[in-house]
Formats: structure tokens, C-alpha cells, sequence
């Protein structure tokens, strides 16, 4: 909603040749730190879901070994120096019937998911903002400079209007005095505005980090805004209320919370595994050697 919004809004500038709103948004995108710090942070959150899901799946682990010993043996049946070798290996399968802290686990990887996909359209909407704000304050300088601008030329003929006029006698020297007073001051406002418009024009390139190639297309005129439909102030008030970016995160907090603590509350709660194993193992130690194997549920 946000989003079309702003594509909404987009659509009131527009020039041939010309950079829009929407053209600075899709570049701001791709470089803004601070929408890229929630993106990879729900990137992360994606992963913790599979890794969660995993404490229900069987684990399998595999154990081998082998020793070599050297004897030297005394006994009725042999007796002298003996070199043999002895292993044992061995698979170990697990399988978890009941153990409710892993389900718990996945509710709160969930939840984390939800959090940091709020967190990312509340890092979006912030971009957005600062996209138009930033976009608005270059043409707000703009115009104010051309502005100023029209008045210098205005009051620069003023000047020389009175300057003819004392020439001829049909004015006092208080007259072009004066006008060389507004024409100093309104130099003054250029000289600030120039600087305003640079600083506006380096905010918006810092944002989308760069230079920006073409001229910022201009607010379309006449703007056309129609009602909201419905359009009743109090259902929109309630409707910011209820869906408002900032009330959803922390009511995601709170249920994260709340999650946790249950997950930790289970970690001394009965479990059920299912456990099976098989090994094998041979030493070869005496005479005729011996081995055995081992099966076990």
C-alpha cells in the first residue's frame, strides 16, 4: 500500500529529459545503508526457519576407530611379541517423538521472520520519506532561486530607471540610492539561494549515491487530488491506528517475547527420542582373533 502510494505520487512529476521521483526512489534503493541493514537482516531471519525445522528431523552420527597395539604376551596358550590392530565403528540414529521446546523454536523463527519483514517496510517507508523530502527540498530551492532571480532583474531595471530619471532631473539621488539598496539585498538572497540549492542537490546525491546526470522533473501543474474514499477522517484515523508500521513491530516484540520465554520455560520439560544403533568392532588379540556385533533401540 505504501508503495503504490508513493508510485502514486510519483506520477505528479514528470518532464521530457528529466529525473523523477520514481528515478531517484529506484536509485536511493540500492544504496541507502540503513534499508540495506534491514534487508540482509531479514535475509538472516529467512534462514533461522530452515535451521529451526531441522530439530525434528532425524540426526545420524557415524563413529569409526582403529587402534594398532604391540604385546608382548606370556601366557599357556602363546606367548612372545604380538602386533594387531583392533576398530570398532558404529551409526547412532535419533529420532525426536516428543520434544515441544523444538516446536516452540519454529514459532519463534516465525515470528522473527514476520518482525524483520516489519522492520524492512518500516526501513522502505523511511526511505520513501526521505526520498521526497529531500526531492521536494531541490525544487523548492530551485524555485526560490529563480525567484530571486526575476526580482534582481526586476529591481536591476528599477535602478537603472532611476539612475535616467536623476540624470534628467525627475528624480532624487535618494531615489537611486535606494534602488541600488534593494538591488544589493536581493543579490544577497541569489547569492544565499545558490548555496540553499547546493546543499539541497548534495543531500539528494548523497541518498542516492552519486551525481545525479539530468535535470529533476518539475511538479506537474495543475495537481488534481481527489477524496479519499471513504471519506470519513475517523475510519482513516483508525486504520493508521490498526495498521501502523510502528504498532505492528512492537506488537511482533511482544509476541517474540513472550515466545522466548515459553521456549525457555520448556528446556527442562520431558523429551522422547527414539534412539538406534549398530556397531561393529574386531580386535585382533589373541590367536584366533574376536569381533562382535551390536545392535540396540
Amino acid at each position: 500500500m505504501i508503495r503504490l502510494t508513493f508510485v502514486l505520487l510519483s506520477s505528479f512529476f514528470g518532464a521530457a529529459h528529466a529525473v523523477d521521483l520514481l528515478d531517484i526512489y529506484r536509485d536511493a534503493v540500492s544504496q541507502d545503508a540503513q534499508y540495506a541493514a534491514a534487508k540482509a537482516q531479514y535475509l538472516s531471519a529467512q534462514e533461522s526457519l530452515p535451521q529451526a525445522q531441522s530439530s525434528r528431523l532425524p540426526k545420524i552420527n557415524l563413529e569409526a576407530g582403529y587402534d594398532y597395539n604391540s604385546v608382548d604376551a606370556d601366557s599357556t596358550f602363546s606367548s612372545g611379541h604380538r602386533d594387531f590392530g583392533s576398530y570398532e565403528y558404529g551409526v547412532t540414529a535419533t529420532q525426536s517423538l516428543y520434544r515441544k521446546q523444538n516446536d516452540v523454536a519454529v514459532d519463534l523463527a516465525q515470528l522473527g521472520i514476520i518482525k524483520a519483514n516489519t522492520e524492512l517496510e518500516l526501513a522502505n517507508q523511511s526511505l520513501m520519506l526521505r526520498t521526497l523530502w529531500l526531492y521536494s527540498n531541490v525544487l523548492r530551492a530551485r524555485t526560490n532561486l529563480g525567484t530571486v532571480r526575476a526580482q534582481k532583474v526586476a529591481i536591476s531595471e528599477q535602478l537603472e530607471l532611476a539612475k535616467r530619471s536623476f540624470s534628467v532631473g525627475t528624480a532624487t539621488i535618494t531615489d537611486q540610492r535606494e534602488a541600488q539598496a534593494r538591488l544589493d539585498l536581493v543579490l544577497a538572497e541569489e547569492l544565499a539561494a545558490q548555496n540553499d540549492l547546493r546543499v539541497s542537490k548534495e543531500a539528494l546525491q548523497e541518498l542516492v549515491g552519486g551525481p545525479i546526470s539530468a535535470n529533476l522533473a518539475q511538479l506537474k501543474m495543475p495537481v488534481e487530488l481527489e477524496l479519499p474514499m471513504p471519506n470519513d477522517i475517523d475510519l482513516w484515523v483508525q486504520r493508521a491506528t490498526e495498521q501502523s508500521l510502528e504498532v505492528m513491530l512492537a506488537q511482533h516484540e511482544v509476541g517474540i517475547a513472550k515466545t522466548r520465554v515459553e521456549f525457555n520455560r520448556l528446556g527442562a520439560s520431558p523429551t522422547v527420542d527414539l534412539v538406534g544403533s549398530i556397531v561393529d568392532s574386531y580386535a585382533g588379540n589373541s590367536t584366533f582373533g574376536s569381533g562382535s556385533d551390536t545392535t540396540a533401540v
